[in-house]
């Protein structure tokens, strides 16, 4: 990583790693988006990615950007309080009932429409449910 391009992975990896409010994210982002365990160093702390094994298994990531929101549902991500994703997934993350707490800049270049590494990177938290008495 480096000071501007996709400077954003490292931005909300400091922000998870030095608040131990935060236990547990999920990564709703293409495979190696940020640097995971080897920057966070805590052991408190659940994080979940889209998987990323080689072939011949099946390409989670493919599945995932199919359909975003049946593939988070399937694996469980409501089960997470924190998810980081692309802004370009904002409907879809939105739709889970996270709401969007802070944005980081990623690149200062213009990346292609297909990208999915396209935008800002979104630091989401789940909306707490209030009681009606």
């Amino acid at each position: 990583m480096n000071w501007y391009h996709h400077r954003g992975a490292d931005a909300v990896m400091s922000v998870i790693r030095d608040d131990p409010s935060i236990k547990s994210v999920f990564f709703a982002m293409p495979c190696h988006s940020t640097p995971g365990y080897a920057y966070i160093h805590r052991d408190d702390l659940r994080l979940g990615f889209v998987e990323c094994r080689p072939p011949p298994d099946v390409n989670e990531e493919a599945l995932f950007y199919e359909d975003p929101v049946a593939w988070m549902v399937k694996h469980g991500v409501g089960e997470y309080e924190w998810v980081v994703s692309y802004d370009q997934l904002e409907r879809e993350v939105g739709e889970l009932g996270y709401t969007a707490i802070r944005r980081f800049t990623d690149t200062c270049t213009r990346m292609e429409e297909g990208d999915a590494r396209r935008g800002d990177i979104v630091l989401w938290r789940k909306a707490e449910k209030r009681r009606v008495e």
